[in-house]
């Protein structure tokens, strides 16, 4: 599981594989309020699609 020069699947693969690969690097001892303090931004952007009208 090697990250690709181009982005695979959708924004909320992306995110499980990222976390996935970090977690094997750092192994499963960091608790889940850490993670997301540590490697993930205090707002995610918005990716639902805009509605054309």
């Amino acid at each position: 599981m090697y990250p690709s020069a181009e982005p695979t699947g959708r924004f909320f693969q992306q995110r499980w594989t990222a976390k996935a690969l970090i977690r094997a690097y750092h192994g499963d001892f960091i608790p889940e309020k850490t993670f997301k303090r540590w490697y993930l931004p205090a707002t995610l952007p918005d990716v639902r699609p805009r509605l054309q009208m």
